[in-house]
């Protein structure tokens, strides 16, 4: 009878494979075993896995082609570990918070994966305007669809995010040397921006890009983006339109600038909205409540939005507004 290799079955635990699958799995018949690697085929999950470099050795010596790699969290890995699973059917590559690993590991993958899709970096300290530069140059480029870089603290307007012109979902958070100009130059039509915590944005530069992208988003998040003000998102309202928005998760914490003028137009044109986050926005009123239109509003924070009554904040007096509520601290 067959058996499964020692190397491969070691680390199965780490692939969120049962228990009780990886005990028949030591004695497995070939077919069972095929089986085994035909899933590990499809997606391979060794993520805040301790031991995520050797795990990787031993299934590269396999010949292991995953379509989809997540890596989040992984320690003790190098980027000479993770280049041997690369490949050109790669369609999904996690390296959320894998620290360890940097431009070396994206150049690889925008060498080996002309088919990449979605390309998580988040908290990647090590990446650099390199590491975007030689994915912008990849054949993966023109069709990659999500790019996470979330904490990419390196980064700086050299970095070619234009690059990508089917992009429909882009992560920028606490990105500090970024500046208006790489938001100037966005071209695709995002379904999600997320711009948390770059306050050094400017109102012109938030006007501009909301301008282009509003039509299309479904989630924007731009918790403290304090410089938006009522007049960008009033002119960003009127060139996108006047149709009703897609919007179903919106993020507009601490955007302290901002008031009923510009919110009571926006939230009218939201009638998908189940999210909404106006948390820490001293100037807008009760009136703004009335301007909800969604009747899908299941998350809703208005803590912290001191011109509206306390009562009339707390969640009885919400869910009498709006009973679809089910959540009311959405930022901590």
């Amino acid at each position: 009878m067959a058996q499964t290799s020692p190397d491969l079955l070691a680390v199965l635990p780490a692939l969120c494979l049962h228990a009780r699958l990886l005990a028949r799995l030591a004695c497995a018949s070939r077919a069972s075993r095929a089986a085994a690697t035909a899933a590990l085929t499809r997606r391979l999950d060794l993520s805040d896995d301790a031991a995520a470099g050797a795990g990787l050795r031993a299934l590269a010596a396999q010949g292991l082609r995953p379509a989809v790699l997540l890596l989040q969290f992984a320690r003790n890995l190098s980027d000479c570990d993770v280049t041997p699973l690369l490949h050109a059917d790669l369609l999904e590559l996690n390296l959320n918070a894998a620290q360890s690993v940097g431009d070396a590991t994206v150049a690889a993958a925008a060498r080996s994966c002309p088919r990449l899709l979605r390309l998580g970096l988040y908290w990647n300290v090590r990446l650099t305007d390199a590491g975007v530069a030689a994915l912008a140059a990849a054949p993966c480029a023109p069709s990659l669809l999500e790019l996470g870089l979330s904490g990419c603290r390196a980064l700086t307007d050299a970095a070619p995010l234009h690059a990508f012109p089917q992009l429909l979902a882009l992560d920028l958070t606490r990105c500090p040397h970024l500046s208006d100009a790489s938001l100037y130059r966005l071209r695709s039509r995002l379904t999600t921006l997320v711009l948390y915590a770059d306050a050094q944005f400017s109102a012109l530069a938030l006007r501009a890009v909301l301008a282009q992208q509003l039509a299309s988003l479904q989630r924007l998040d731009l918790c403290g983006c304090a410089q938006l003000t009522d007049g960008a998102l009033l002119g960003a309202l009127e060139a996108g339109g006047s149709g009703p928005l897609g919007l179903g998760v919106l993020n507009l914490t601490y955007c302290v600038e901002l008031s009923d003028l510009s919110l009571k137009p926006l939230l009218r044109r939201c009638p998908t909205l189940v999210w909404l986050s106006l948390h820490g926005l001293p100037r807008i009123t009760p009136a703004l409540l009335g301007s909800l239109a969604s009747p899908r509003l299941s998350a809703l924070d208005v803590r912290g939005c001191a011109a509206i009554p306390l009562p009339e904040r707390r969640p009885a007096a919400l869910l009498r507004r709006f009973p679809t509520l089910r959540a009311f601290t959405l930022h901590g």
